[in-house]
């Protein structure tokens, strides 16, 4: 495009040049772009060769190797293929993405020679928004994946701990309103393993109003919300970080009611997919927030050359007492052995997992589902975050993708390999 053309005006495009527009074809045009041949010719008066002055022969770009398996994006983009949504899973002690994928997709082969204006509408006033990638720019209320945060800010302050039980009667009357759970008929008396194993509101209402508002911030802060993950990919979204420090910036009241609603991961608490797998990860890793990357190595197309570019960074480290990851990893199997989020329960494998429905003034509540997953008797090797737009529930529409991923992943059911081959589908 014009704008473009002035903005690389010194790196020697010319107009009707391609070039990277989004994804990984934008953010390493560079390295993709190679360069054009040139030639000097002498000609005679009516423009024909003559002979060849100088000729400079056009260099291909680089190869670009990725990280994603691709078995499993095709299996995740098929997963989505009837929801707006988005899928991610990635290893748990790299960071590296095996897949990512949003819904609904969009043919882009056609831009590259050219749309007409009714296309180009067609695409950008469609109301599903297929050109938002949902996967990294989708900022949404994580709900009740919240709830897991919630028990490692009370296990942190010692306001809990395994013995600790709460009494939740379907609610909890806070001044003149009352704070519902969803099970309005209560859950009776829980612990903190019971309260994420069943999803329990009012047991993390309870805990809210007694450790406050500034420590469940600061939690949030450890692993890294209300800032990018850093993907090697443009356009990402940094989310929201909510707590009483954003609205003391923006010189407006906080009130126990957002301490309530915070504890159970609404309000202006906003994140992407790709954050809560990157979450995911940091606690199965118990405490590395690893930058998610995409591109493995870069091959020289002439020489054959490798640049190892992908590697394991730890951004931060999320420094908890061994014990409060003991209880969440504890609670997390309970939540997937007999909880809300049985949907994803394996035989031989050990599977931690949160789901959540996320309140939706527009319509259908979202669904959510996050987990990470080992052999038994192997640290966790993968974590991955579900998100189905107006699936209403966790459980019932992001599990079963979620545990469609895993299957495959592990090579489990119609997964397994066949017989005679070393490889399962993916």
């Amino acid at each position: 495009s014009e704008a473009e053309l002035k903005a690389h005006s010194e790196e020697g495009y010319m107009g009707g040049d391609l070039i990277g527009k989004s994804g990984i074809e934008r953010a390493y045009e560079e390295v993709l772009r190679g360069s054009p041949g040139q030639e000097a010719l002498e000609v005679d008066a009516r423009g024909r060769k003559v002979r060849t002055l100088d000729a400079t022969p056009a260099i291909k770009g680089e190869n670009l190797n990725l990280t994603l398996d691709i078995g499993a994006q095709k299996l995740a983009v098929e997963l989505l293929k009837n929801y707006k949504g988005a899928l991610i899973a990635m290893e748990v002690n790299t960071g590296a993405v095996v897949a990512l994928a949003s819904s609904p997709v969009y043919d882009n082969n056609p831009l590259t020679w050219g749309v007409s204006a009714r296309e180009w509408n067609s695409i950008m006033n469609n109301p599903d928004r297929p050109m938002l990638d949902r996967a990294i720019a989708g900022v949404y209320p994580p709900a009740s994946t919240f709830k897991a945060f919630m028990s490692i800010a009370a296990l942190e302050e010692n306001v809990i701990n395994t013995s600790t039980m709460i009494s939740c009667r379907g609610g909890l009357r806070m001044g003149s309103h009352l704070f519902k759970c969803w099970k309005h008929s209560g859950h009776g008396s829980l612990n903190v393993l019971g309260a994420l194993q069943h999803s329990c509101d009012v047991y993390f209402y309870v805990v809210a109003s007694q450790i406050g508002a500034a420590a469940i911030e600061r939690v949030q802060r450890l692993f890294m919300f209300g800032r990018p993950t850093g993907i090697d990919l443009p356009g990402e979204k940094s989310g929201n970080l909510y707590g009483p420090t954003r609205r003391a910036r923006n010189k407006t009241y906080w009130f126990v009611g957002d301490t309530l609603n915070l504890s159970i991961g609404q309000g202006e608490l906003l994140v992407t997919p790709l954050k809560l797998a990157q979450f995911a990860a940091a606690v199965a890793s118990r405490g590395n927030v690893y930058r998610p990357y995409y591109v493995e190595k870069i091959v020289s197309n002439q020489t054959g050359k490798v640049q190892e570019i992908g590697h394991s960074e730890i951004l931060q480290h999320a420094d908890l007492k061994p014990e409060t990851y003991d209880t969440l990893f504890k609670a997390l199997k309970y939540t997937v052995d007999t909880g809300t989020a049985h949907r994803v329960k394996l035989k031989g494998f050990n599977v931690y997992g949160k789901t959540g429905t996320a309140q939706n003034p527009h319509g259908a509540d979202h669904g959510w589902f996050l987990a990470f997953a080992g052999r038994e008797g192997e640290t966790p090797s993968i974590a991955l975050a579900v998100f189905v737009e107006f699936g209403e529930g966790g459980s019932s529409a992001a599990g079963p993708i979620a545990r469609e991923m895993l299957e495959a992943y592990f090579g489990l059911g119609k997964y397994a390999p066949v017989e005679g081959t070393n490889d399962g589908r993916i």
